[in-house]
């Protein structure tokens, strides 16, 4: 599944490049300001997205199968 996420957030990064190139060939400021907010939010899930790539690595398989039978016994 880490490759999975790596690959999403990469698919943001690129997508926040290709916007800010749009920006930067914008004619109008007000489709300027357009792509660098899209810009903006693409970054923002990137890095939602490392974090949550962050946290997976972090996981503890025998953490999830201990709860998870500790669940059913109650």
């Amino acid at each position: 599944m880490i490759n999975s996420i790596g690959a999403v957030r990469r698919q943001f990064e690129a997508a926040a490049r290709r916007y800010d190139e749009r920006a930067d060939a914008a004619s109008t400021a007000a489709l300027r300001e357009y792509y660098r907010g899209r810009a903006d939010e693409a970054r923002a899930s990137a890095s939602a997205v490392q974090r949550l790539e962050a946290a997976e690595q972090e996981l503890d398989p025998t953490d999830v199968i201990e709860s998870h039978s500790t669940n059913q016994d109650s």
